[in-house]
């Protein structure tokens, strides 16, 4: 190679949401592994680009006559990534097209949702759950709906079409229905002792300007 170094390229995307992921790490490596040394790594920033860049001198001891070409390792918080197009071996030249590297992030770095701690199989009634979000939230828009749900919530559902595992239906008829969507509710603590919130609001004059 001439150049003094070959410079790769590349976005790395979200399979689900579609957008791009920060603090990947991808590496490179020797496509036929006779080289075990990394040759060249970079981290993606915020738009989800990352750069690598292969010094001559790295590329020459790594292949030695061979054509160089690299296989590529994503990494996510420690976690190895499988990305598509799939890991086909990379041949490094100049001018090489960019790379747009497509993972699937792993559901417990997905976010900060308490969604992400929740039982896999209570997580699924939540996805499902949240498909039907905007009808819900339109029908409640209703006075008397809203007060229906309120003593009822898993009847008020049901007659809307939203499936509900028997699971869930237990869970909502084992509570005691609000009164209103104000009204401080009880926790039961692990201990047996019950805990009734209070909410005190004080109303200040505020200075005249």
């Amino acid at each position: 190679m001439e150049a003094a170094s070959v410079r790769l390229e590349g976005t790395v995307s979200d399979r689900l949401a579609g957008t791009p992921v920060a603090a990947v790490l991808v590496e490179a490596w020797d496509e036929e592994k006779k080289f075990g040394e990394v040759l060249a790594s970079a981290v993606t920033d915020k738009g989800g680009k990352f750069v690598l860049v292969f010094e001559k001198g790295v590329v020459e001891k790594a292949f030695a006559g061979r054509p160089a070409k690299v296989a590529l390792k994503v990494f996510y918080k420690g976690t190895r990534l499988a990305y598509a197009p799939s890991s086909e071996a990379i041949e490094l030249a100049e001018g090489a097209k960019p790379l747009a590297l497509v993972v699937t992030v792993p559901a417990a770095y997905g976010g900060d949702s308490i969604n992400q701690h929740l039982p896999a199989e209570l997580r699924a009634e939540v996805e499902g759950l949240k498909k039907h979000g905007t009808k819900v939230l339109e029908k409640l828009k209703n006075e008397k709906a809203k007060a229906a749900f309120l003593e009822n919530p898993a009847q008020v559902l049901a007659e809307m079409g939203v499936p509900l595992s028997a699971q869930l239906r237990q869970r909502l008829a084992a509570e005691m229905p609000p009164k209103s969507v104000i009204t401080p509710r009880a926790f039961r603590l692990l201990n047996g002792q019950i805990v009734t919130p209070k909410i005190k609001i004080n109303f200040t004059k505020g200075k005249e300007k």
